[in-house]
């Protein structure tokens, strides 16, 4: 597999390979247009939260970044379920969940949106 930006080589190698590069440490949490600021408060006050950033045309989408300690001292799942946990606690609905990071599309977007900067 070999992905290309502006007809210059990204990278290539094996699907598994290529996939394994993206971030697997990111995702998106909808909420409502109204609970945005308390939700983003909220997940920035968890310790497994790198960073919290409104994203997106459509109202209520969070972008969170997790930390990225090292590989196999991690629970992935187990964060996710913190955060899913913070904001049912804190009564906001959530109208949306995406783990990012596993898929083709994520691997292209992130390494194409690097050869960019």
């Amino acid at each position: 597999m070999i992905i290309l930006s502006s007809g210059q080589i990204v990278t290539q190698g094996p699907v598994k390979e290529v996939v394994g590069q993206a971030q697997q440490n990111f995702l998106r949490v909808r909420v409502t247009p109204l609970s945005v600021e308390q939700a983003q408060r909220i997940l920035q006050a968890l310790p497994q939260v790198k960073k919290v950033t409104p994203t997106g045309q459509m109202g209520g989408w969070l972008g969170v970044e997790l930390g990225n300690p090292d590989k196999g001292s991690h629970d992935e799942d187990h964060d996710k379920n913190k955060i899913l946990d913070a904001l049912t606690r804190a009564e906001i609905p959530i109208l949306g969940f995406e783990a990012q990071g596993g898929r083709l599309q994520d691997v292209f977007l992130q390494l194409t949106e690097e050869t960019i900067k």
